[in-house]
């Protein structure tokens, strides 16, 4: 028989494992299985929160798609009607110009429209109809030359004084002036009398005794000489 030799350190190793109690093999034995039961446990949650993220997203896709479909769909039924209501033979667009106004106006009506950044060159090339029998059956001008300088509130004002902006006194938009008293500064919303000078039209047609309305025009809410126009003043333009 051949001789097995054991160095000090195996000897050490297997007294250990032979005076070790089997309760305390259980314990190692029971941590290594409570390790891996976590780490199952993790990784199942990991899981699931994947899971539910991912239902979420399918939720929200299906609502945008739906959402989607309900708007194209809207959108096509609003085209028919359009396209229904503009071929329609019994618009006004298609009638010939009147000459006179209807009975109940003694005076004929003056209406006043702009439309801020829209181009003369537009006019012309057929996709806006309904301003074209308008131009045609009213007064019109090929273009129009803009006051310096060329900004919305300036322009607007000075349409419905008749003054250049140096003398209506709205020259921008915004604006700072330390001149006026607790209100140095301009802004589109500002309805200070203070800053705006010169008399606009709506004035001077309620001034005779006749009515005038404006809906959104720089300078109608404001009253100017003391003056606003006579209609629901709850509407802010």
């Amino acid at each position: 028989m051949s001789a097995q030799i054991w160095t000090t350190d195996q000897m050490n190793q297997m007294m250990i494992a032979e005076t070790q109690p089997p309760d305390h093999k259980d314990a190692q034995q029971l941590k290594t299985i409570k390790r891996r039961f976590n780490w199952i446990y993790l990784l199942l949650a990991l899981l699931g929160i994947i899971v539910i993220v991912l239902l979420i997203l399918l939720i929200v896709l299906f609502a945008f798609y739906n959402s989607d479909r309900n708007k194209a769909k809207s959108a096509d039924e609003l085209s028919y009607a359009d396209q229904a209501f503009i071929e329609s033979r019994h618009m006004w667009q298609n009638e010939h110009c009147k000459k006179t106004c209807t009975k109940k106006f003694d005076v004929a009506p003056l209406i006043l429209l702009s439309l801020d950044g829209f181009n003369a060159g537009y006019l012309t090339r057929n996709l806006t109809p309904s301003l074209k029998i308008i131009a045609e059956c009213g007064a019109h001008a090929p273009f129009m030359y803009g006051s310096y300088p060329t900004k919305t509130f300036p322009n607007h004002y000075a349409i419905a004084t008749g003054l250049y902006p140096e003398s209506h006194g709205v020259v921008d938009n915004n604006m700072f002036d330390p001149t006026v008293k607790n209100d140095t500064k301009f802004v589109k919303t500002n309805t200070n009398p203070a800053w705006w000078f010169g008399e606009p039209i709506w004035n001077t047609v309620m001034k005779n005794g006749k009515k005038a309305a404006c809906f959104y025009w720089p300078g109608s809410e404001v009253p100017v000489q003391g003056t606003i126009k006579g209609y629901d003043r709850r509407v802010s333009h």
